[in-house]
């Protein structure tokens, strides 16, 4: 089955990125909250064109503008006290990575989607310790709300499909693992940083 082959292939990766970020640890107030998600839209902002771009000239059979987040950590931002003109001044990641075919995009997505799983367990830890809700400033971490089980379990399904159909699991776990990579040095950046 594909898609423990890919969690297996990832897991390092995935493990590494928890544990060098640990949020539940590091980000303890407002402020580094703040900077918390202006690292996460840095790395979405120019990355979600480019998957955009790549389902709409290969028709993927997945709504990726549905699944956009870059959205959401705007309005996080704004509810938390960002003045809308400012976000023009984050930083953004400039090294992505190589998206340019169905496959690369699908491993990506694999990265990006699955980081939705913990987002139920990290939006309460900050609804407990900032007083943060979906409504009011967690709307990235709380993304899909209840539906979070059944958004991945579709996303899991077109990807197995693709990946079984298309005989491309080896160029999806390179690209899975290389946005574990790229996400990871961008987002503890900030850490070395602060």
């Amino acid at each position: 089955m594909f898609l423990a082959r890919i969690r297996e292939a990832t897991q390092e990766f995935h493990g590494k990125l928890e544990h060098d970020l640990d949020i539940f640890h590091t980000v303890t107030s407002l402020e580094r909250y703040t900077r918390l998600l202006q690292r996460f839209l840095g790395f979405h902002l120019p990355i979600e064109p480019l998957l955009l771009d790549v389902q709409n000239r290969y028709n993927l059979q997945l709504d990726v503008q549905q699944r956009s987040k870059s959205p959401l950590l705007l309005r996080d931002l704004r509810e938390i006290g960002m003045q809308p003109w400012t976000a023009h001044t984050i930083p953004l990641c400039e090294t992505l990575p190589d998206l340019t075919n169905p496959a690369q995009v699908w491993g990506c997505l694999y990265v990006l989607e699955g980081s939705t799983l913990g987002g139920a367990l990290i939006s309460k830890h900050f609804k407990e310790g900032l007083g943060l809700t979906a409504d009011h400033g967690c709307a990235f971490f709380s993304s899909y709300g209840s539906n979070v089980g059944s958004m991945w379990r579709m996303f899991t399904r077109t990807l197995e499909a693709y990946a079984c159909g298309h005989h491309e699991e080896d160029s999806i776990i390179d690209a899975a693992c290389e946005t574990f990579v790229i996400l990871s040095q961008w987002l503890l950046k900030e850490i070395a940083n602060s």
